[in-house]
């Protein structure tokens, strides 16, 4: 309770005359913090949800956004949306997410204007997306060229593992940045490959695999090529991995003309015969190179 109180002196006399009392509450106690935030994509932004901290009192919520991989500290902020009503789970949408500013944190606000310090912050660039498309290519006797497209900026690099994210081994101990990976351990055997895009601040995309199948094709005994007719050449595949594959092509490369079968599929440890057509060119040679892949 408050009042003012005036004094008046003359001829050694005193005079007091009061203002009326305010009653005024005094409170220095800031509010809990804010736990477990979490964010999630949604159709209509970024749906941010946390639990509410202990309170005796009312409390509302201010949420914060950043460029940075953390938010300790919200000194010199301002809210992204301020006054969020508290509830039994408190949630609000950040409907206009941001391209650069993927981190969040939240504060508890009391009716007194104390704000608690904001909670563990929560980084998710939902921006960063899987590589684009992978393509592994494996020629003859070749190593495997594993290669990949990617159109993100901001990133830091790629990550490639043999075999899956979880299991697998990294291959690279410095981010990679050429979008290309030419697998010189390689040995005859089936192969899985995965790449991860991985932004400035060590967030990583969902991995992105390709599966390199066992297989062999040979040219059947006794093919011929011959000039000015279409010609027809046999091959042996076999599919020595461990599981079906499908949507096969076998490429078939003479005199740097590549002719392509129709696609098939084989389970594991089959063996077919699959016919390429190959043109009868006037310039074959009476010996020719023949590329399979």
């Amino acid at each position: 309770i408050y009042a003012v109180a005036g004094v008046r002196e003359e001829n050694g006399q005193e005079a007091f005359g009061m203002s009326d009392t305010v009653n005024v509450n005094s409170d220095a106690t800031v509010p809990g913090t804010p736990d477990n935030l979490a964010l999630e994509l949604v159709a209509n932004g970024i749906k941010v949800t946390w639990d509410a901290p202990p309170f005796t009192e009312d409390i509302t919520y201010n949420l914060y956004r950043s460029d940075q991989a953390q938010i300790t500290s919200v000194e010199g902020m301002t809210p992204l949306i301020h006054s969020i009503p508290n509830g039994p789970a408190p949630i609000v949408i950040d409907p206009a997410p941001s391209s650069t500013e993927h981190c969040y944190a939240v504060t508890a606000v009391d009716g007194s204007g104390n704000q608690s310090a904001p909670s563990v912050s929560a980084y998710e660039n939902f921006g960063l997306l899987p590589v684009a498309g992978i393509a592994v290519t494996q020629t003859d006797a070749y190593a495997p060229q594993v290669t990949w497209t990617d159109t993100q900026g901001n990133i830091a690099g790629y990550d490639l593992y043999l075999g899956t994210r979880e299991t697998g081994v990294k291959v690279n101990s410095d981010h990679m940045t050429a979008k290309t990976y030419t697998d010189s351990g390689y040995s005859g055997d089936e192969r899985t490959y995965s790449v991860v895009v991985v932004d400035t601040y060590e967030v990583e995309s969902p991995a992105r695999s390709i599966f390199l199948p066992k297989m062999q094709a040979a040219l059947a005994d006794g093919q011929m090529l011959y000039r000015g007719v279409m010609n027809r050449l046999d091959f042996t595949v076999q599919n020595l991995s461990t599981v079906r594959v499908e949507d096969i092509s076998l490429k078939v490369d003479v005199a740097s003309h590549l002719h392509t079968s129709e696609p098939f599929a084989m389970d594991a440890g089959q063996s077919v015969t699959i016919s390429v057509p190959v043109g009868g060119y006037a310039t074959l040679l009476d010996m020719e190179d023949i590329t399979t892949t």
